[in-house]
């Protein structure tokens, strides 16, 4: 069996969403377990910034999950891959795995994919010669492969996201309500009426999108704003938010609401917030979940894909039916009004998170994924 010392990770790393952070904690994790990392990633400036504090060698290349890339480039990352000298190569996203494959090829080393939703894997992804294994984030997802015909069941491994439970260990407990969120006065003309000294705050974050349930979001904060009034809230996401101010104007709800166009890192932002809520009907938003709980928030989500994987519903979170608006504002409520039960679901969810959910966790399985897919001799 060939000896692991070096890993060559492939990444889209453009923003600061939940792909990127993972990619970089599991980066970190193997580097302080004594592995050599090496990553090559379509990254942005912060991304950049993070791998350079972390003391992690990252070299960036524009757009590099295309299937063709031009001979220049093409020629430039494969010598950086051979001189980096490789003992696998890990491709963190599945439209990574024709990039990852002509590399295996150079470097005459296997490689693995990780694959974190179903729209990843629809990229016509295939098992070659040097194909080693691939890490689906849930069991739900694995089905979904195997189903479709995509990778055999033999050749995927369960391994879900984790998350540095030490970072929000020293996070303090949400002490409802927070202070009252900044206002844009940009487009208001009268002047803003003194707020009260605090008030609760219900947030979503995620990319403004189809199936992020942003719709669904707003029907329940108009359903709880009726409730209670001095509630606030919160949108963050990535990409138009256009969408998202028209609605707020005809619902009444644009004094009482913050919108995060750029998309932040939500670890921080998580402590602004009170009440998470993960409206959206698509799978694959684990990791948004396991921070929340990890930094003690209440988690109201879609009870669609993984996301019964991580919250047992009325244990360390809540789960709603699909675009069941009354839903979300009910359970909401219930978290706002009732601290007894708020306490006790994120002190589970912590709990949680801690002994199954953990990066160390993670990291030790995907290392033992590696040996395991090294253990295999090519054809």
């Amino acid at each position: 069996m060939a000896q692991l010392g070096k890993i060559l990770l492939l990444a889209e790393a453009n923003s600061m969403n939940s792909s990127s952070l993972g990619t970089l904690d599991l980066a970190r994790a193997l580097a302080s377990r004594g592995l050599d990392v090496v990553t090559i990633a379509s990254a942005g400036p912060t991304m950049v910034e993070k791998f350079r504090k972390a003391g992690l060698p990252l070299r960036c290349y524009y757009r590099i999950q295309r299937k063709t890339l031009p001979y220049i480039l093409n020629h430039k990352i494969i010598r950086l891959a051979e001189a980096a000298e490789p003992d696998i190569i890990h491709a963190c996203s599945p439209r990574l795995s024709s990039l990852a494959a002509r590399l295996a090829r150079a470097c005459r080393v296997k490689y693995v994919v990780t694959a974190g939703n179903a729209a990843e894997c629809r990229c016509n992804m295939k098992c070659t010669r040097r194909f080693g294994g691939l890490i689906a984030t849930s069991q739900f997802l694995r089905e979904w492969i195997v189903n479709n015909g995509i990778i055999p069941k033999e050749a995927i491994t369960v391994i879900h996201s984790g998350v540095e439970v030490e970072l929000f260990e020293r996070m303090p407990e949400p002490a409802m309500p927070l202070r009252w969120p900044q206002r844009d006065f940009r487009r208001e003309k009268a002047p803003a009426p003194s707020p009260q000294a605090c008030a609760p705050v219900v947030g979503m974050i995620g990319k403004f999108a189809s199936g992020a349930g942003h719709d669904c979001f707003l029907n329940a904060a108009k359903r709880i704003a009726g409730e209670m009034p001095e509630v606030q809230f919160i949108i963050a996401g990535d990409g138009p938010g256009r969408y998202v101010r028209d609605r707020l104007e005809k619902a009444g709800l644009v004094k009482r609401t913050t919108i995060l166009p750029a998309f932040l890192d939500f670890r921080h932002l998580l402590a602004s917030i009170d009440v998470l809520l993960v409206p959206g009907v698509a799978e694959g938003q684990s990791r948004l979940i396991l921070d929340a709980m990890a930094s003690r928030r209440p988690v109201i989500a879609t009870g669609v894909g993984d996301n019964y994987e991580v919250i047992k519903d009325g244990e360390n979170g809540l789960l709603v039916p699909r675009n069941d608006c009354e839903a979300f504002a009910a359970k909401t409520l219930r978290v706002l009004k009732d601290s007894a039960f708020c306490r006790q679901i994120t002190s589970s969810a912590f709990e949680s998170v801690r002994n199954h959910f953990s990066l160390a966790r993670m990291a030790n399985d995907t290392i033992a994924f590696y040996d395991h897919a090294l253990t295999e001799e090519l054809v």
